[in-house]
């Protein structure tokens, strides 16, 4: 019986049953794959178990050379999962900017919603991917547009404790004042994750320095409550009475320090709008090399933005 058992050959199983589905070429973006499956005539608007198309798995993991494939060969670009997410919705939460790019020259609706009535813009706000939100309020993206629990987008960016994106939000028109249905407005999202910190760090609080995001944010909502708008101006006042006034020397060794770090602000931001301004025109392109650099000019000009703020916002 073993002899017999021995001559009976493995069986053979054609090459394609070895080949990855669409979802998984997709979500590591491999391109050559999807061509592939292309050739066969896959359908690329198939869905899985939970809604997901190639397309959601690309825009939510940064390829976007796959995201441009796939929408070049039919794919929707607005199609929605079992929660109602579209790609620009994952692809903004993830900070892909590439990615939301593309999405929106391919006409992907910025007032789409989800489930949950949420828009591409929460999804951002509330992950603190504010260059993904300079991007979708540039394309017209509301930043008080409620979700089912009445959050806007400007609420999540206090919940979450981020400054430059609330300040993004806020110089768009971003409300502080709405409430959600629990009743709070901007200033209570960004108080709850700070009175741990306050009650560790009162002797901080008593000597008058500032600490944590969330005690920034506290200050920049203050700020536009008395004036209405983000600018660096607003700040001086606040700055200046913390130095004697008899202290002229220091006063105009401050007033100096300020000038530097408006115009450091003003080049910085020129430097964030060109960049994205490049980046939108290389979306339709396949320079990986140069989108990269560009990318990476946008992240060392938020951190030098937050750098700054410590000292202009105090």
């Amino acid at each position: 019986m073993a002899a017999k058992v021995a001559q009976v050959p493995p069986r053979a199983y054609p090459e394609s049953a070895y080949l990855m589905d669409v979802f998984t070429a997709a979500s590591i973006g491999d391109n050559d794959l999807l061509k592939e499956h292309i050739t066969r005539g896959a359908d690329l608007n198939a869905r899985n178990v939970s809604g997901w198309t190639a397309v959601h798995y690309a825009a939510y993991l940064g390829h976007e050379p796959t995201v441009a494939l796939l929408l070049a060969h039919a794919a929707k670009v607005d199609v929605c999962n079992a929660k109602g997410q579209t790609p620009l919705m994952l692809a903004a939460a993830c900070g892909n900017v590439s990615s939301v790019n593309l999405l929106l020259q391919k006409k992907a609706s910025v007032d789409r919603t989800d489930v949950k009535n949420r828009q591409a813009l929460h999804y951002a706000a509330s992950c603190s991917q504010n260059v993904a939100v300079d991007v979708l309020l540039r394309a017209g993206a509301d930043p008080n547009s409620t979700d089912a629990t009445g959050m806007t987008p400007t609420l999540e960016a206090c919940a979450a404790g981020h400054e430059l994106t609330l300040v993004a939000l806020l110089e768009k028109g971003g409300d502080l004042s709405i409430k959600n249905k629990q009743g709070d407005d901007g200033a209570a999202l960004a108080c709850p994750a700070l009175l741990p910190t306050i009650r560790k760090r009162q002797d901080f609080d008593e000597m008058g320095i500032a600490y944590g995001p969330k005690k920034k944010m506290l200050k920049v909502i203050e700020k536009y409550k008395e004036v209405g708008q983000i600018v660096v101006e607003q700040f001086d006042g606040r700055t200046a009475t913390m130095v004697q006034p008899s202290d002229d020397l220091q006063q105009n060794a401050l007033r100096e320090m300020m000038k530097t770090l408006s115009f450091v602000k003003e080049g910085n931001e020129n430097i964030k709008q060109y960049s994205l301004e490049a980046l939108e025109k290389l979306s339709n392109t396949s320079n990986q090399q140069l989108r990269s650099l560009l990318t990476n000019i946008i992240d060392l000009t938020e951190q030098v933005a937050a750098r700054t703020a410590r000292h202009v916002h105090k």
